[in-house]
């Protein structure tokens, strides 16, 4: 092989046609130019993030030496599912199903996804305005406990409001609702 195949064949786009995610480190199975299909690939990935690509996502494969026997793939996108639009300094993270996790100017996280789950040993959260506004919301706790007076329109303990509630009072008469 000459140096100049040598030095053609070093660097390739690929698209990904198979992913292996199972293993310490990833393999692809690659299309490259001209109908090569290359399997086995080992899918380098920066440390603390990891992705299985699609089939369809594209690459960039480099091959030390121009050897096509032994090659790697540096990176991956997939311009199908990509995220568009963000403002410079801005980036995301994102699924094909559309959830994201988005860091944006000023400070802002914008998190969009179907459910959120979190395991800690301990989660502390600060704010100074509103922190949560749910329709629906369960605390699944052996004590609560509050630092501040709480409000809210109704209490309702074992299917009975406390706002409503009326009750004799001893042996007489009925007590009036609380104020």
């Amino acid at each position: 092989m000459g140096v100049g195949n040598a030095i053609q064949n070093m660097v390739a786009r690929c698209t990904v046609a198979l992913s292996n995610a199972s293993g310490k480190l990833q393999q692809l199975q690659i299309r490259l130019l001209a109908g090569e299909v290359k399997s086995g690939v080992e899918h380098m990935e920066p440390y603390g993030f990891t992705s299985n690509p699609l089939a369809g996502a594209e690459g960039i494969a480099i091959f030390p030496g121009g050897d096509r026997s032994v090659g790697y793939v540096i990176v991956t996108a997939d311009r199908r599912y990509r995220i568009s639009g963000l403002e410079p300094g801005e980036l995301a993270i994102y699924t094909h199903e559309g959830a994201f996790i988005k860091l944006k100017n000023g400070r802002v996280i914008d998190v969009d996804c179907d459910e959120y789950n979190v395991k800690a040993k301990k989660i502390t959260m600060t704010a100074e305005q509103q922190m949560l506004s749910a329709t629906t919301l369960t605390i699944n706790a052996a004590n609560v406990a509050s630092s501040g007076k709480i409000t809210a329109p109704d209490i309702v303990l074992a299917d009975t409001s406390m706002v409503t509630h009326i009750h004799k009072e001893h042996d007489g008469p009925s007590t009036s609702t609380p104020i």
